[in-house]
């Protein structure tokens, strides 16, 4: 007859494999999460995967001809004297195309400051609830400055196929290249 000790130590195993075991299928049977706002960037060599950008929610065109499609819950704010002063407050994500005109046009994110020199089209996201934030630059120049003060506060100057990731907690910014094609390929299939 077997005693306490040896009989509570053999439910214990048990349960301890059991534990295991349903951890390992849980791991391993898992789908893999994409973040909300991710772009997927296929490799150079490979056709444009299907995308994951959201359809806008609108569209908005500008007295100046610039055209916004704003996703998800996007809030716009342009200046009262648009298009004398052509800035605009921006919390959310969107994507802009902007035809070349006399003066830049700007973009303010509770993180970053955009400027655009002349014809351009990319992708900013940037929502205010957020510690972080994201341009992407199809076409075009975009020179990135943040909005708060950083002891690292060179701006950044992005040019066809770069990108910018912004992360306020760390304060580290990031520019690199990125495969525009996905990009470039859902702002085609969209109306002009």
């Amino acid at each position: 007859m077997p005693n306490n000790k040896t009989s509570n130590r053999g439910y214990t195993i048990i349960i301890i494999a059991l534990l295991l075991t349903g951890a390992a299928v849980y791991f391993f049977r898992r789908k893999p999460v994409m973040a909300k706002n991710t772009i997927p960037v296929p490799a150079v060599t490979a056709p444009p995967a299907t995308d994951t950008i959201p359809a806008p929610q609108s569209a908005r065109r500008l007295p100046d001809g610039i055209h916004i499609y704003l996703l998800g819950n996007t809030k716009l704010a342009p200046r009262n004297d648009y298009p004398v002063h052509r800035e605009l407050t921006l919390d959310g994500d969107a994507f802009f195309d902007v035809p070349a005109a006399a003066s830049a046009f700007t973009i303010h994110t509770k993180l970053l400051t955009l400027t655009v020199p002349g014809d351009a089209s990319f992708r900013v996201t940037g929502p205010a609830a957020e510690a972080w934030a994201e341009v992407d630059v199809v076409s075009g120049i975009v020179i990135a400055r943040k909005a708060y003060s950083s002891p690292f506060n060179k701006p950044d100057t992005l040019h066809d196929g770069q990108m910018l990731m912004l992360n306020r907690t760390i304060d580290l910014s990031e520019a690199e290249e990125f495969d525009a094609r996905t990009l470039k390929a859902w702002r085609d299939r969209l109306p002009r």
